[in-house]
């Protein structure tokens, strides 16, 4: 099984980044408008959309995949053994033992140069961060909605094997969203049935003609407010 390497990963995320010097000046800069330039979101919010449609409406947002870190791999980006040889399945996939620090590096690289960062609910991370003093914000699910996530990431279209993301998903479920209310993020929103990032964070039309680059906050999502 083949993926990305880790470095490849990287230069992938900054090459979104990067405009010809003629299209510079046109670049509009996002203004978050109190949200934090890390967001951390659920596996089945829609980061990748979101970010594809943020990217293509000129603004620099990185989808910042944590799978690419999350288990052993070789410079060709092929997942291998403790050994280091080549596996076949993704069953067999082992762990890396330096995910924390390699994945929580690539976040701070891509987002010295991104406008908005989007990145996964790995409680390690979130610590990383806390640790740091570096703020984040974070997108939960409502409670009730574990089938319609489960539903989602099964059917989402990726190379990611979307059964065994969903079989985690559903085997760390109340855990996960239990955890995902403690104090660290700077704010919480909570996606109700049938959201998605794209409807929490979006670019407002009636907004644009007066500041073409502000994120507006839609209201009606139940928001909680964490201070450190």
């Amino acid at each position: 099984m083949n993926q990305p390497s880790k470095e490849n990963v990287r230069q992938d995320s900054l090459k979104q980044l990067e405009l010809p010097a003629a299209d510079r000046a046109e670049q509009p800069v996002l203004h978050l408008n109190g949200i934090s330039k890390i967001v951390c979101a659920m596996p089945g919010a829609g980061k990748s959309t979101f970010a594809d449609n943020a990217i293509q409406a000129g603004f620099k947002v990185v989808d910042a995949d944590p799978q690419h870190f999350k288990f052993l791999s070789d410079k060709l980006g092929r997942y291998v053994d403790r050994s280091g040889e080549p596996i076949g399945t993704a069953q067999e996939r082992v762990a890396n033992p330096n995910f924390t620090q390699e994945y929580f590096a690539h976040i701070v690289a891509v987002a010295e140069q991104a406008d908005l960062v989007l990145i996964s609910t790995d409680p390690q991370i979130r610590q990383a961060l806390i640790a740091e003093g570096i703020e984040f914000d974070l997108v939960r699910f409502e409670t009730s909605m574990k089938a319609e996530v489960l539903s989602r990431i099964l059917n989402r279209d990726t190379q990611q094997p979307n059964k065994i993301i969903a079989d985690v998903v559903d085997g760390i479920w109340d855990s996960q969203v239990a955890s995902l209310d403690q104090p660290g993020p700077k704010k919480i929103f909570v996606l109700q049935p049938g959201q998605f990032l794209d409807d929490l964070f979006h670019f407002d039309a009636d907004t644009a003609s007066l500041n073409p680059d502000q994120v507006i906050l839609t209201e009606a999502f139940d928001r909680a407010h964490r201070s450190n």
